[in-house]
């Protein structure tokens, strides 16, 4: 069995599930994050009965303490995280001149700030490992105002943050779309 540790944020989603399958089919340990449990818990158990080893760490990603608290968990079981695949699923419908405040702020938060706190937080394991691969996957499609603005602010972090982690001997990539086969291309 690998080593390998990927931590997967957003492993709800299909995208999320069908990378979890095939990076655990190749051997990687797999982080499975979501918000909610019941989303992802089912999928670690289903890794698990197949053959690999996989772990469920339901945590608002909005938020520091329950971030810092789910990775310590991860540390603590696997030691180690070699790859961050970040996709943001959180995409409030909504038209501009409609949209309430609080999916503007969720919206925003769930994708730009997580994907900056997870970064900063992952990274800095990455950095004492002395290598690593951050991903930020299915960015591109924008299905609202607010989602739009969120993916883009994404798409400048990790345009301004890729040369310092490379620096650390981390690659960070931003890959619009939702294309699994360019995710596991970066993994590699």
């Amino acid at each position: 069995m690998s080593e390998r540790v990927v931590l997967l944020v957003g492993a709800g989603t299909e995208l999320g599930q069908e990378l979890a399958q095939h990076l655990a089919g190749e051997g990687w340990r797999v982080a499975l994050n979501d918000l909610l449990p019941t989303r992802i818990e089912p999928l670690a158990e289903q890794l698990a009965a197949a053959g690999g080893q996989a772990g469920a760490y339901a945590a608002d990603l909005t938020r520091k303490l329950a971030l810092q608290t789910m990775l310590q968990a991860l540390l603590e079981r696997w030691g180690r995280v070699d790859a961050l695949v970040f996709i943001p699923s959180v995409r409030p419908d909504g038209v501009v001149l409609d949209m309430d405040e609080w999916d503007w702020h969720r919206g925003i938060d769930a994708t730009l700030t997580a994907g900056f706190l997870i970064t900063q937080s992952v990274g800095r394991v990455m950095r004492e490992l002395g290598r690593g691969v951050i991903v930020y996957a299915g960015a591109g499609q924008a299905s609202s105002a607010v989602y739009a603005a969120a993916a883009a602010g994404l798409q400048a972090l990790a345009h301004s943050a890729a040369p310092e982690l490379v620096g650390h001997g981390i690659r960070l990539a931003w890959l619009p779309g939702s294309q699994a086969a360019d995710v596991l291309a970066e993994l590699k």
